[in-house]
């Protein structure tokens, strides 16, 4: 697995006992930076299921901004423990063991004051982590994360109405139709769809192709999650909407303030994360990158570590 080499990265495998379950497991956790020195970022990856190694580049927001970073991979997926035993038990499978895993973290490295990142389905976790009203949140962002899941499923259907004949048709049957997918025909329309929608670099690079790969070789969580096609999703989480609850997020939740991002070309549109500049009784600052589509920290690097690492020191200089 090639990711960038940092001379300041170090892994550790923290311990955690998963609610529901006897076993003992780990998560893969990767830091840059003293975590002590000063506030630390924490950052969560989306899928769910697709592991940290497409998120290496944030960590120069250390060499940049000297702001640490502690990236890791979710129970699941990645160099974290992984249960494929549980595929489809979704009584397990719950926002509560993301939550229970973060906060294993933060109390396993004794951090005291963290800001946090979440990115699309990282998103909707630290969405919820906020709303339990945690002790040490300085500063939230959320990167191209909804805040109602039914209306990023909404953007997506517009989006694959709007293709040609030769990408919707396939795309659509792939979605009633579990073996279509593995099709030529579906493979290069969600090529297609991903190149427009997920990331618009060519080639893709390397971070995200094993991001993609690791997330192909073990889709316990997401297959549990989200079952279906990634149009017409009939998971658990298919309902899941924050918004009549961000008012619960206010000045005290997060004092220094929130960051929502996405792309111009994002399925993750404006409507979907909308509410979390209207709903929320805490300062926001909404940066769209018009360049991007759902990784801006790959597609626009040099402006995405700018807006987040300013974000991040602001009033600590």
């Amino acid at each position: 697995m090639s990711q960038p080499a940092h001379a300041s990265r170090r892994k550790v495998n923290v311990p955690f006992s998963p609610p529901g379950i006897s076993k003992n497991c780990e998560t893969a956790v990767w830091i840059y930076g003293d975590i002590h020195a000063h506030v630390p970022l924490i950052a969560v990856h989306g899928g769910p299921g697709s592991p940290s190694p497409y998120f290496t580049p944030l960590g120069q927001l250390t060499e940049k901004h000297g702001v640490p970073v502690i990236l890791y991979d979710q129970l699941g997926c990645g160099d974290s423990t992984h249960l494929p035993d549980t595929s489809g038990v979704i009584d397990f499978w719950t926002i509560g063991l993301f939550l229970a895993e973060l906060s294993n973290i933060i109390a396993h490295f004794g951090i005291k004051e963290y800001d946090l990142l979440g990115h699309s389905w990282g998103g909707m976790l630290a969405g919820e982590f906020a709303l339990t009203q945690p002790k040490g949140l300085r500063k939230l962002i959320i990167y191209s994360s909804p805040a109602s899941y039914p209306k990023r499923a909404a953007s997506g259907l517009a989006l694959l109405a709007a293709l040609p004949a030769e990408f919707r048709e396939p795309l659509e049957e792939g979605d009633v139709d579990e073996q279509f997918k593995h099709t030529k025909e579906y493979q290069a329309a969600m090529m297609h769809y991903n190149r427009t929608h997920m990331c618009r670099m060519d080639p893709w690079p390397q971070p995200f192709l094993d991001s993609m790969t690791l997330m192909s070789q073990d889709e316990t969580v997401c297959s549990t999650l989200y079952q279906g096609g990634p149009f017409q999703t009939r998971g658990h989480m298919k309902d899941w909407d924050i918004t009549d609850r961000l008012l619960a997020i206010t000045k005290a939740t997060v004092p220094g303030g929130i960051l929502l991002m996405n792309g111009k070309y994002d399925f993750v549109n404006d409507d979907s994360v909308a509410a979390w500049s209207t709903e929320v009784k805490a300062d926001v600052k909404w940066e769209r990158f018009d360049d991007s589509s759902h990784m801006a920290h790959l597609e626009e690097p040099e402006k995405f570590l700018a807006v987040v690492g300013d974000f991040l020191t602001a009033g600590t200089k």
